[in-house]
């Protein structure tokens, strides 16, 4: 399958064309292997969903990337300050963080490059971006990144995550479903209260909104937390059938659908979904129920695996431990 190809706001897609190349060079001068970058944030979103301007570009890299290195104080040979102030920018690294950002513009424009892990640990997409194979973080990933800010609601954050019920549900969905439903509904609680201050934010810093994507800023925090509260579940059902593990969910705004997922793809999906998080702290947990079901799987077993509603969880079971299930269900037991 051919890449797509995505174009990022004009601003951002300056500062990039600026910055790429220094990036990519200081970064392999580390001779890291784990250098290789992953573009982030508003930027990638707004160059798949078209939806308003982004100034900024964020990198991730392995977590445990030296960053430290491309500091003068601590590697005199590095080169990567001083490049980033000969294109203009003002480079600062937070040694705590593990993050790098560098300023234009007087702040206008930003490039942070960040030693960390995607909060969702699978999706990231191959994309060409100016001509050139990048990886970008899935959407998913992203929405998980800006509801773990949220606390300090940022109108663009605020704005990303109503479009994402409108554009991309199942990236918002996986988000809000990987972290637990009592926080999702006090974030969505803090965007409701927030509204007067989330709408002043929106007039300064929210740009480049086509007209038919236009929201009056006064709505943005009681639109959001009506979009939190739409994505979670209400229905999650994991089964086996025909050799194939079978998600079947249903939120506040749909009704159930059902993805097949192969035996051999179940662990990298059921991160990328933002199953596992969502799973972790249920029954006996995201790993010992995707062990039973892959077992089923190869056994050609039709099992009932995981089943839990908007009140909590109805039934489990693994191989040798069970809520309202039979452990390991062996050939020929019925329930």
């Amino acid at each position: 399958m051919t890449p797509p190809t995505l174009t990022l706001p004009p601003p951002a897609e300056t500062l990039w064309q600026a910055v790429s190349e220094t990036v990519r060079e200081e970064l392999r001068s580390m001779n890291d292997r784990q250098t290789q970058y992953a573009i982030g944030g508003g930027s990638i979103l707004a160059a798949r969903w078209k939806h308003r301007d982004s100034c900024d570009i964020d990198l991730v890299v392995h977590p445990d990337t030296a960053l430290g290195m491309l500091a003068e104080a601590n590697n005199p040979a590095a080169q990567f300050e001083a490049r980033m102030r000969a294109l203009g920018g003002k480079p600062a690294f937070y040694p705590m963080a593990r993050l790098w950002t560098v300023s234009f513009d007087k702040g206008e424009r930003k490039l942070d490059l960040w030693a960390t892990a995607p909060l969702l640990g699978a999706g990231q997409q191959a994309c060409t971006i100016a001509g050139r194979l990048e990886t970008a973080l899935s959407s998913a990933q992203i929405l998980r990144g800006k509801l773990e800010r949220a606390e300090e609601p940022l109108a663009r954050d605020v704005f990303d995550i109503i479009k994402a019920h409108e554009k991309e549900p199942q990236a918002l969905e996986a988000a809000v479903n990987a972290i637990s439903r009592e926080a999702a509904e006090s974030i969505a609680q803090n965007y409701h209260w927030a509204a007067p201050t989330i709408a002043a934010d929106a007039e300064k810093s929210l740009r480049g909104v086509p007209e038919h994507e236009r929201i009056q800023p006064r709505q943005l925090g009681n639109r959001a937390a009506h979009a939190i509260g739409n994505a979670l579940y209400t229905t999650c059902r994991i089964q086996t059938r025909n050799g194939a593990i079978e998600v079947t969910t249903a939120t506040n705004a749909r009704g159930e659908e059902t993805i097949r997922i192969e035996p051999n793809n179940a662990e990298h999906d059921f991160e990328a979904t933002g199953l596992s998080a969502h799973l972790q702290p249920k029954g006996p947990g995201a790993k010992a129920l995707l062990d039973y079901a892959r077992t089923a799987c190869r056994q050609q077993r039709d099992r009932m695996v995981f089943e839990a509603d908007a009140d909590g969880v109805r039934a489990w079971r693994t191989a040798s431990a069970g809520m309202n299930l039979t452990p390991g269900n062996p050939a020929g037991t019925e329930e």
